[in-house]
């Protein structure tokens, strides 16, 4: 069985997703267990919803005092499970979270093993990300933690604690708090063996430090270690879907033709996705949000706009994912009030309403890394809105709040916006000041060719 599991990692690192799946879930199926090959939203809820039922009468530390698994038949068919379920993720395939639930089903049925970390960790993220569900996501996270460390299964904390830092504790904790045991994992993923999950976990670690605001130059040059040793590790997906993040970075420090293209020395956007075999929507969707922020960026509101609207599906292939959803929540947001602006308010107040809504959800369980976010969003709907007063005050909470949360980029993105603002209530010297603020930030995060934007356009 275990030539099984090696071949099914074996096809995943190549690229081919849907064989490695295939091969588990036959695997699966001799060892007495099987995932419905159908799956309904109507049996994804039923399913997830059992499995909290199940769970309900015991605590964190009722779950660490599980007996252990000793079924051997079980345990294979957990660690067929943990091989599959990132597959069946980023493949995009509806099976996961009932991989997910079999799995935690499993654990208090015939008893914990280190593989039930993950199974844990997983349905964390699925109640995050699915069910909106932080507190639970959260609990179920630190219950991943936890067996891990009753197991002292160091072969496991890399995938443990990738997913519960990056997909679970960012919903909740301070985001930069997060990245030195995110690339810790990788380093004891490196170490242990578990190469494809460590090499998803330092992507993890570089693309929350650009959308924390980490310094562009360091992580320019963090990217090209980290994505090259991909490389030769023949991790060729995970080196595919970073692509564009790598790109994007090019572009912030200009190192490109476009600013807001995804196209130059590590990509074509075009051709990368007709290219694509696995994980192309996934690919495409995280193109469309990247080039959604970079036309923001580089004043391209409309243009922003109109690209968010013709990727929405991107709030459902990356639910639950910091890295992607915040992102494009905050910016088609502001997008959508920038147009509102342009064009009136009809077309643009439903995604007004709920990105404002949802940020505000959000900034309630993280005021760290939201709170600025929904100022700034604040401050911009006053200024739709014609409240002077509220919005100037606005604009500086935002300021201020994104400084003292360490959010360089997005206090430069406040700066900017205020001065766009004063400079329409016919204050130039305020914005002309406000302009310059927002070019020392945008200089400090390393975004040169942003830099040279304001100081062409506005001063």
């Amino acid at each position: 069985m275990r030539a099984f599991s090696t071949m099914i990692l074996s096809l995943g690192a190549e690229g081919r997703v849907p064989a490695a799946i295939e091969t588990g879930l036959a695997v699966l199926v001799q060892l007495g267990e099987s995932i419905p090959t159908c799956a309904t939203p109507t049996n994804i809820k039923q399913e997830v919803e059992l499995t909290m039922q199940m769970l309900q009468p015991y605590t964190h530390d009722g779950l660490l005092k599980l007996r252990v698994m000793d079924d051997v038949n079980k345990r294979e068919v957990m660690r067929i499970l943990n091989v599959i379920s990132c597959y069946l993720y980023f493949g995009g395939n509806e099976l996961f979270p009932l991989a997910v639930c079999l799995m935690v089903k499993l654990s208090l049925s015939h008893g914990v093993c280190k593989e039930s970390a993950f199974g844990f960790a997983l349905y964390g993220f699925i109640l995050n990300g699915r069910f909106g569900n932080l507190d639970c996501g959260y609990r179920y996270g630190k219950v991943a933690v936890s067996l891990v460390e009753k197991f002292q299964a160091k072969d496991f904390l890399c995938r443990v604690h990738c997913m519960v830092f990056s997909w679970i504790n960012a919903w909740i904790e301070p985001i930069q708090s997060l990245l030195e045991p995110i690339k810790h994992s990788f380093d004891v993923g490196m170490l242990t063996g578990d190469t494809e999950l460590a090499m998803f976990s330092i992507s993890q670690y570089l693309i929350l430090s650009l959308v924390s605001g980490g310094e562009l130059g360091r992580l320019m040059d963090e990217m090209s270690v980290y994505y090259g040793q991909m490389l030769d590790y023949k991790q060729h997906l995970v080196h595919i879907l970073g692509a564009p993040y790598r790109q994007a970075v090019l572009n912030l420090v200009g190192k490109s033709v476009d600013p807001i293209k995804l196209v130059g020395a590590e990509m074509n956007e075009d051709t990368l996705l007709r290219n694509m075999e696995v994980g192309r929507a996934n690919l495409r969707s995280v193109c469309c949000s990247l080039r959604m922020w970079l036309e923001y960026l580089f004043g391209e509101y409309e243009l922003a706009a109109e690209t968010a609207r013709s990727c929405q599906e991107v709030e459902q292939i990356h639910v639950g994912k910091f890295s992607v959803l915040c992102n494009h929540v905050f910016f088609s947001g502001l997008a959508a009030i920038a147009m509102a602006r342009k064009e009136g308010r009809d077309k643009w107040n439903s995604c007004i309403s709920s990105n404002m809504e949802q940020m505000k959800r959000w900034a309630l369980s993280s005021p760290w890394n939201f709170q600025h976010k929904l100022e700034l969003m604040n401050a911009e709907y006053a200024f739709l809105d014609g409240d002077v007063v509220s919005a100037t005050n606005m604009y500086k909470s935002a300021v201020d709040t994104a400084a003292k949360h360490r959010f360089v980029h997005e206090q430069a993105v406040a700066l900017e916006r205020a001065g766009i603002f004063h400079l329409e209530q016919g204050n130039p010297a305020n914005a002309s000041a406000l302009f310059k603020r927002a070019c020392t930030c945008y200089s400090k995060w390393g975004a040169s060719s942003k830099t040279k934007h304001v100081q062409a356009t506005y001063l």
